[in-house]
């Protein structure tokens, strides 16, 4: 700094490396208790992976690739300059070991296209997506019905989608809220977080910047809210980190705002990228993105376990419905839940739930010590199936309500299923070799 020119762009830049060395020594003197993995070769290849997003349950896993394609349909689209193919969408799923299967390619990518993940809705029926051949780049979505991922389609709201950047967007598990980074003007410099409400139309109302207490004069990228709503993650590369981009993480507030970000520490953070955080339900698993000694590429993508980032007071209503004849689960099968609450108005919300095509699992974070209905219905003719009340637990450690179910199609009628345990008599097991007690859950 002392012997370059003073107008030197790069001042300012080493004057953050500066800063940021000073916060690495202080986060690595006081490591945080994680355990952190590289997922493997199902995953991560020799190749760029980024920007994971897992489902709620922990199974699916959606990220980005900037990998070959198997019949070199790409070839043709290559960037020579970076060595690079075009981004595109990868799934995968958890094995019954922990491993996670080969991925495979989504329908809806075309070779000569960026399709980058943002974020997953929570029946797992619409991923988001970054695409950029109509400007900066721009969110996008695409649906699934008819059996298939369709062609995706550009987020149709002047509020979110701008001339400007936007790299990132997520909406809360919730529906309510969309956060979103954008390089927009009127931020606080580099790219910011905001949040946009959703109106009684379902359309997106004028976005929020999220103020200073998150936004700084650096880049914040790649926010995610818990399942509670109630915790932001995101990453910035400012004067918080402890070099390159790192994970943060802010509060909600009681007064609607959120608190001073946090970093998460070292060994979650590093001195390279740490970027597209996300968890499972309970918060405890999440994966990110990072550049690590011993991995297979550029960017692979990691497994975090933490004991200091669960959610609390908060249930969880989850769940299976299968077909009795074991055949597709119709895609217009969905629940209602209606919360009732005398003392909270503003909360008293209807919420509609689908459940997961390819294995009829259902997820949503409720409340703590509160009455809620449940109608388990036909989306197409409204026809009621089944419903319940039930109340949750007024305590604030995290809680699990479940319900397993059997839809017959042709009547559209629900059961619940027949306990299918054989009671035997007791038998001397202590001559047995090896025994083994085998449960499969179809």
């Amino acid at each position: 700094i002392n012997l370059s020119n003073k107008s030197s762009e790069l001042i300012a830049v080493a004057k953050l490396r500066l800063i940021q060395c000073d916060v690495a020594k202080s986060l690595m003197g006081q490591p945080v208790d994680v355990r952190l993995k590289n997922i493997g070769s199902g995953v991560n290849t020799q190749y760029p992976e980024y920007s994971p997003v897992i489902s709620l349950d922990g199974s699916s896993l959606y990220f980005t690739s900037k990998r070959q394609w198997s019949n070199n349909e790409s070839e043709n689209f290559k960037d020579y300059g970076l060595n690079q193919y075009p981004e595109d969408v990868f799934l995968s799923y958890m094995d019954f070991d922990s491993s996670w299967v080969e991925a495979k390619l989504l329908n809806f990518c075309s070779p000569k296209r960026n399709e980058a993940t943002m974020a997953v809705s929570t029946d797992e029926r619409r991923i988001y997506l970054y695409e950029d051949s109509t400007g900066s780049g721009d969110i996008y979505y695409t649906d699934f019905y008819a059996s298939k991922f369709n062609e995706i389609e550009k987020l149709n709201n002047d509020n979110i989608n701008s001339p400007y950047w936007e790299t990132h967007a997520m909406v809360s598990p919730d529906r309510s809220r969309m956060f979103f980074t954008s390089d927009r003007p009127g931020g606080y410099g580099g790219r910011d977080i905001y949040m946009s409400l959703r109106k009684a139309d379902s359309t997106w109302g004028a976005p929020v910047n999220l103020g200073p207490k998150v936004n700084t004069a650096y880049d914040e990228d790649a926010p995610f809210v818990s399942v509670d709503n109630n915790m932001l993650y995101f990453s910035s590369n400012g004067e918080k980190s402890m070099g390159a981009f790192d994970v943060l993480v802010s509060d909600l507030l009681p007064d609607g705002t959120w608190s001073e970000a946090k970093n998460l520490g070292y060994p979650f953070n590093s001195t390279n990228d740490e970027i597209y955080y996300t968890t499972t339900v309970d918060g405890l698993r999440g994966y990110l993105t990072s550049i690590r000694k011993g991995g297979f590429g550029e960017k692979d993508i990691y497994e975090i376990h933490n004991d200091f980032l669960g959610v609390k007071n908060l249930a969880v209503f989850k769940g299976m419905v299968r077909t009795s004849d074991g055949s597709p689960l119709p895609e217009d099968f969905a629940l209602t839940f209606k919360l009732f609450c005398d003392d909270c108005e503003a909360d008293n919300k209807t919420r509609v739930l689908f459940p997961r095509l390819r294995d009829g699992i259902f997820m949503t974070g409720i409340k703590p010590c509160k009455t809620y209905t449940i109608s388990y219905y036909n989306s197409t003719d409204n026809s009621i199936m089944l419903e319940e009340t039930f109340v949750t637990d007024c305590k604030p450690e995290y809680q699990e309500i479940y319900r397993e179910l059997i839809l017959d199609v042709p009547s559209k009628t629900l059961s619940y299923p027949i306990d299918t345990v054989q009671i035997i008599d007791p038998i001397d097991v202590s001559t047995y070799k090896n025994i083994e007690f085998m449960h499969y859950f179809d």
